[in-house]
């Protein structure tokens, strides 16, 4: 009797845990999902206003818009641990909202069918990846530590190419970008399912649901952008 009773509460605490999980992977790609629509509506509406066009991309306000993703970041990031989870949520929503008017100029430069198909392409190799990550028994800690390395590497040959404005080089950055955030993805994924592993409370659960989404946001937004100077269509 005592057996059957232990491993009776061991299935329920094992079916509970697992449906703890599956919430919180929903929490994490509805997040994500949010924060795609944003940027995308904030995108397109932008691109439609060719005053606001003008503004943004023929003065100096493009390097602050440029850059005000990158901010907001390194703000969610540093206050994390501050924040409470509306308030990591709604500055999620911020910096997807800011990510979608940088974003905007590919509504100028590319042709609309074309990155409807490639946003579908994107999407599905990420949704393949995050489905490795997420299943695969291998350790991939190693793994994301050594992409890291290569997004700090490829970070800086951008930042380089900014200036010598070499086509050849942008081609093969862009090749260079797929590989490593393609990579990355099935790195977090896989480290998103284990922060739930590691038993924190609800407020920290909540909050790492938004913070894995940024970080499956931003993957997916390099991979996307990556393919689309690779096989976009331009105007």
């Amino acid at each position: 009797m005592g057996v059957r009773r232990d491993s009776s509460l061991r299935m329920v605490s094992t079916t509970s845990r697992d449906n703890g999980l599956r919430r919180y992977m929903s929490k994490v790609y509805g997040y994500m999902c949010i924060g795609l629509c944003v940027s995308g509506a904030i995108a397109y509406a932008a691109s439609t206003n060719l005053a606001l066009m003008s503004a943004i991309f023929q003065t100096k306000l493009y390097w602050l818009v440029i850059a005000a993703p990158m901010l907001l970041v390194v703000v969610i990031s540093s206050a994390f641990q501050k924040m409470s989870p509306r308030t990591a949520l709604f500055a999620f929503i911020g910096f997807a909202a800011a990510m979608g008017l940088s974003l905007s100029s590919i509504f100028l430069i590319y042709r609309i069918d074309s990155i409807v198909s490639v946003f579908g392409v994107a999407a599905s190799l990420f949704a393949t990846m995050c489905a490795y990550g997420y299943l695969t028994k291998r350790d991939l800690t190693s793994f994301g530590s050594f992409l890291m390395m290569g997004v700090f590497g490829l970070l800086i040959a951008l930042f380089v190419n900014v200036f010598m404005r070499n086509s050849l080089l942008d081609l093969a950055l862009s090749a260079v970008g797929v590989i490593v955030f393609t990579g990355l993805t099935a790195y977090d994924a896989q480290k998103i399912r284990n922060v739930y592993y590691m038993g924190l409370d609800d407020q920290l659960v909540a909050k790492s649901a938004v913070f894995g989404a940024l970080n499956l946001y931003i993957n997916f937004i390099n991979m996307f952008i990556a393919m689309l100077r690779l096989f976009g269509s331009r105007k």
